[in-house]
């Protein structure tokens, strides 16, 4: 346990010092999109500092990353934008503008 916790704090630390967000959740991080190189290496950097010894791997889970919008190189420029625009505004769902518009109808 002292030793997650220590390699957590490591991690935690650097996101701190650059004022970027980051969440705990059990043995895992949740950052920003883009940023999931930097904890990748902020991970082996805490593991090799903490246990010294190296040969960590860290999984990502099903989550878009930058990578992954990367990899088929992005060729469709409005796929490309829609990926970046959902990612920034949201993706609201049929049966959340279903009730949006319901309590708008109602309160107004």
């Amino acid at each position: 346990m002292n030793i997650d916790s220590r390699i957590c704090e490591y991690v935690i630390a650097d996101f701190i010092q650059t004022n970027t967000p980051i969440l705990t959740v059990h043995d895992s991080f949740i950052v920003p999109f883009g940023e999931e190189d930097r904890l990748l290496r902020l991970m082996k950097d805490a593991f090799n500092s903490v246990t010294y010894q190296v040969g960590i791997k860290a999984k990502f889970n099903a989550n878009l990353t930058k990578r992954q919008l990367y990899a088929h190189g992005a060729q469709d420029r409005g796929w490309f934008l829609d990926a970046l625009s959902f990612d920034s505004k949201g993706n609201p769902t049929n049966g959340y503008l279903k009730r949006l518009n319901r309590h708008r109808e109602h309160y107004d």
